[in-house]
Formats: structure tokens, C-alpha cells, sequence
């Protein structure tokens, strides 16, 4: 009987605790399938994980993240579109991530710097989402500190484009489109 490993991807981007799931994952498919398997089978899984840094992958992810952006920047009036801000997301992490020097900060602006970059003039900002709810200090500045800035400075309507999701789940759908709105109208 062939066993088969399938991987869903959530975020584009490694991190450290990613990697200890990796040990243990190995670990569980050694004991019960044994070591041939247990090595196919993680090798597999970390081609499904190679999402990182590099240019080529970047580059072709930025170029659908445009153009889902400019599909997105239709909705707008046409008026006001060209000074839409786009205010990218992604999901936050305890700082102490950052400080065991975990690749996920670079890695989303290396993203974040390459689709820009293919945007042109057109203003952008960048934010994290979905801050935990320990006492612990998180990756910020928050996107609704984002929002004010942007609001402060005159603009009106924003992009949210969550760049640190590869699908939507419930962080975006709810973060995004209750709880920002919410935000933005009061």
C-alpha cells in the first residue's frame, strides 16, 4: 500500500516553530512507517514548504499579488482610485520569534518590497493582524494603528491586501471584513 503526504500551505512563510513541527512530524512517520518512508515522506513536505525568500518565487508571487490588487482597485471609484493606499497584512507574531532570529519578518517584506516595487507610484503601508491574546509583546505596528495614520492623513478608502495569507480562513474574513470595517466606520 503506497502512502501519499499532502501538505496545505496557510502562510508563504517559514518560521522557526514550523521547523520543530517538521522534527516532530518526521519522528511520528519514523516510528510507524519506518526510516525509507519517514525520509520520502519529509522530503516531500519540505519541497511543499519551499516558499521562502528566494527571488524567483518571490518574483512570481508578486506578480499575481498585483494583479489581484489592480482587479481589486476596480471596486473603487474611479475618482479616487489612484490614491488608494494598499495596506498589506500579515499575521503577527510574538516578538520573542523574532528575537531567536526566525526568518518571518524578512521574508514578508521581501514580498511586501517586491510587489510595491510593481506598483508603481501608488501609496503603500504594511501591518500586522491577528496579534495574540497573551500578555507577551507581538510584531506590530497593528493595522488598525495603520489605519489611523492613514486616516490622519487625509486618505479615506484603503486596500487591505492580507499578503500573509495564501487563502482565506477565518483570520481574514472576520479581522478583514467585520472587525476592520467595523473599526474603519467608528
Amino acid at each position: 500500500v503506497e502512502r501519499y503526504l499532502r501538505s496545505i500551505r496557510h502562510a508563504p512563510w517559514s518560521f522557526l516553530r514550523a521547523n520543530r513541527d517538521l522534527l516532530t512530524f518526521y519522528d511520528r512517520a519514523l516510528a510507524r512507517f519506518g526510516p525509507l518512508v519517514a525520509a520520502e515522506a519529509l522530503r516531500r513536505l519540505l519541497l511543499a514548504m519551499a516558499y521562502g525568500p528566494l527571488p524567483r518565487k518571490i518574483d512570481r508571487n508578486a506578480e499575481a499579488i498585483v494583479d489581484q490588487i489592480n482587479l481589486a482597485l476596480t471596486k473603487f471609484p474611479a475618482e479616487v482610485r489612484a490614491a488608494v493606499p494598499v495596506l498589506f497584512t500579515a499575521h503577527s507574531l510574538p516578538e520573542r520569534i523574532v528575537a531567536m532570529k526566525d526568518p518571518y519578518p524578512e521574508e514578508v517584506k521581501g514580498t511586501v518590497e517586491a510587489v510595491t516595487a510593481r506598483l508603481g507610484h501608488r501609496p503603500t503601508a504594511f501591518a500586522y493582524q491577528s496579534q495574540g491574546r497573551s500578555n507577551e509583546p507581538w510584531l506590530g505596528p497593528t493595522v488598525e494603528a495603520v489605519l489611523d495614520t492613514l486616516h490622519q492623513a487625509g486618505h479615506r478608502h484603503v486596500l487591505v491586501a492580507p499578503i500573509g495569507f495564501i487563502c482565506d480562513h477565518v483570520e481574514t474574513l472576520f479581522d478583514i471584513d467585520i472587525e476592520l470595517k467595523q473599526f474603519a466606520a467608528g
